[in-house]
């Protein structure tokens, strides 16, 4: 049992690192969203933040999400994107990109994913006239492709996710037995089947990767939090790219991350 004055008020802030894809950090407005909902929109780290800073521990939040982000890449830069922030609790969420189908270079597809943000004359021309097109057909050939792949080729295999998961559980756990709360996978939504048919076989099995690995532990100092239920439970609206989440389900994702957070320092029992 951890001190529930551990971090109250007068001393240090929680370290709270998240270390993620675009699902971490990207909040997506539901159809006909206002302007004022826009505005006020937050990702579950800050939601989480604000929970736990109203039930009197401070927080010192660090989001470490990645654009198009992979597990692998995440556990090479340990030291930089964890490590320094000396996290008292990590949450980690990835398996939406590794459990995709290789079907082209995920080098092409991150090069084409990030170019939404050129800022050149050049740029912006090689986009509209060369990485717009390409992405279309990229696009196109992948939508062909992944039912006849099956679950014969993945972005990043499931066995070689569970090992960087355990790895970076294992690192993490070397500096201080912090909290480490993974969260599975989203079912996915209908955009995402349509772009990637058969996605949903491939989700059962990452969901069945990530819950062995943290069971594999059996310490109640790394759990998994279900988001892929939570956002069940906030409905039609919580996935309105078939990928990433809602306001709403940043809310609801949030609170329980703050609940399971309380829960350990024994603030919440």
């Amino acid at each position: 049992m951890h001190d529930p004055d551990l971090w109250s008020a007068d001393r240090r802030p929680l370290s709270v690192v998240v270390l993620g894809n675009s699902v971490a950090s990207l909040v997506m407005p539901r159809e006909g969203a206002t302007e004022q909902e826009m505005r006020t929109a937050a990702n579950y780290l800050a939601v989480l933040a604000d929970h736990l800073t109203a039930a009197g521990v401070p927080v010192h939040p660090h989001l470490e999400a990645e654009w198009f982000g992979f597990l692998h890449r995440a556990t090479r830069d340990f030291q930089r994107r964890v490590r320094n922030h000396n996290p008292d609790v990590l949450i980690v969420q990835f398996g939406l990109n590794e459990m995709q189908p290789w079907i082209v270079p995920v080098a092409l597809i991150r090069h084409l994913l990030v170019l939404g943000w050129s800022a050149t004359r050049t740029s912006r021309a090689y986009r509209k006239r060369v990485a717009t097109p390409l992405w279309t057909r990229v696009r196109q050939f992948r939508r062909w492709a992944s039912p006849h792949v099956g679950t014969r080729t993945w972005q990043t295999t499931p066995r070689r996710f569970a090992g960087h998961l355990e790895a970076l559980i294992r690192m993490v756990r070397a500096q201080g037995r912090p909290l480490v709360l993974v969260l599975d996978v989203n079912e996915p939504g209908a955009v995402l089947e349509h772009f990637l048919p058969g996605m949903h076989e491939r989700h059962a099995v990452f969901q069945r990767t990530i819950a062995d690995v943290v069971r594999s532990f059996a310490s109640d100092d790394v759990r998994m939090v279900p988001c892929a239920r939570i956002c069940a439970e906030t409905g039609p609206v919580a996935l309105p790219d078939g990928m990433h989440m809602s306001s709403a389900a940043h809310a609801a994702v949030g609170a329980a991350l703050a609940a399971e957070i309380r829960a350990w320092l024994g603030t919440g029992r």
